[in-house]
């Protein structure tokens, strides 16, 4: 019988000098190799290859392309959460904790949007596709594990509730930051700070007001 490894390591390098339309395809074709060697995996066996792995998926969300749209995340999504959820849990304090500064730093700017928009699209997509992204493995893993980083809920949700506040941000992107927040409590009876039950009580309020459908669908959905 065949020993099975773990998928090789991505060449980044690589991935970025194909050209646009097959990058997407490389990209899809190892998150899935990733996936289905995750999901076949004893606990021990996901233990010793999660630091790289992780890192490796965290690396995918710094690059300029290709674009991170609802498949790839989505994948990248379950992979994350699978670390976490059946290995150990060492690395995910600084996971979440890079996640968050890079969720800190995403910004609009109104004008510059429409340049990129006039000049480029492909361009606008993959920001907000990567921003898209971000938020959404962010969430994914706090679904998976928040109860072990409870010292970094008050940060995730102050800094998710500024996302879902920003007008200039797509209402896509802020309505996966609503539905993040929903899952940053997934693994929790009650919230026991009382800054971040206002928070939610303020952030769920302005969603349901929001003129977008969308977003007051995902605010609805925040216990």
């Amino acid at each position: 019988m065949k020993e099975r490894t773990s998928p090789e390591p991505l060449d980044l390098n690589n991935l970025v000098s194909l050209p646009p339309e097959k990058q997407s395809i490389s990209l899809l074709q190892w998150l899935t190799e990733c996936e289905s060697f995750l999901s076949n995996s004893t606990p021990d066996e996901v233990v010793e290859i999660q630091q790289s792995l992780c890192q490796a998926l965290v690396n995918l969300l710094y690059l300029p392309t290709p674009p991170i749209g609802h498949v790839l995340r989505n994948c990248l999504g379950r992979c994350f959460a699978d670390i976490f959820e059946r290995g150990d849990r060492r690395i995910l304090f600084d996971t979440v904790s890079t996640l968050l500064q890079k969720v800190a730093a995403l910004k609009t700017d109104k004008d510059a949007k429409q340049k990129q928009y006039v000049h480029c699209a492909l361009m606008l997509l993959a920001v907000l596709t990567r921003s898209s992204a971000i938020i959404f493995c962010l969430g994914e893993i706090l679904a998976a594990a928040s109860d072990s980083v409870m010292q970094l809920i008050p940060e995730a949700v102050s800094t998710l509730v500024k996302i879902v506040r920003t007008s200039s941000f797509d209402s896509g992107v802020r309505a996966i930051a609503l539905d993040s927040i929903r899952k940053t409590f997934a693994k929790h009876e009650r919230i026991k700070d009382e800054a971040v039950a206002k928070d939610l009580i303020k952030i769920v309020r302005f969603g349901l007001g929001d003129k977008s459908n969308v977003l007051q669908i995902r605010a609805a959905q925040v216990e």
